[in-house]
């Protein structure tokens, strides 16, 4: 876990560069880093060669659509990756689409774009701040969970468009 470590980008390159040659890490947790579009972009090229990596959770480090086209880019390419978290970060709709179209393109294998394992039953978002673009691709792992129960979206800011996405989930 290096969440919350203050890394950044030049940090985010240094773990991408161990990324490419790692035969033994399977989760990485880099939640809160503000590691932004460049950051995100050194990872996503890590993850392109990178074959033991399956839970990816980046939440949290302003990246914007710039950095999430690279990482559509890495997730095509990635043969392992199953569950990833991209939820509040500086996303539009339209970044948001080019990743669940990608993820909606390898069903068995790309199972969570919010790091919400496939047979959860009760998930609790209450108050994370998240908006349409997080919705959206919410919508994608609800698709894929079949047994949730239990979602609390409470004191979000999803507004309208962002209900429409969850109701046609």
């Amino acid at each position: 876990d290096l969440g919350a470590n203050g890394i950044g980008a030049v940090g985010a390159q240094h773990i991408a560069k161990a990324l490419k040659v790692n035969s033994t890490v399977t989760q990485l947790d880099l939640a809160r880093n503000d590691i932004g579009d460049l950051g995100v972009q050194h990872i996503a090229e890590a993850l392109k060669v990178n074959a033991t990596v399956t839970r990816l959770d980046i939440s949290c480090n302003d990246i914007g659509d710039e950095g999430l086209l690279h990482l559509a880019s890495a997730l095509a390419a990635n043969a392992t990756l199953t569950n990833l978290n991209v939820l509040k970060n500086d996303l539009t709709e339209a970044g948001a689409c080019a990743l669940v179209a990608v993820a909606n393109s390898k069903p068995n294998q790309i199972k969570s774009l919010c790091g919400i394992t496939p047979d959860a039953t009760s998930v609790d978002l209450y108050d994370h701040g998240l908006d349409a673009a997080d919705a959206m691709l919410l919508a994608f792992d609800l698709r894929v969970n079949t047994t949730m129960t239990k979602l609390d979206l409470g004191g979000n800011e999803n507004g309208a468009v962002g209900a429409r996405h969850i109701a046609e989930a």
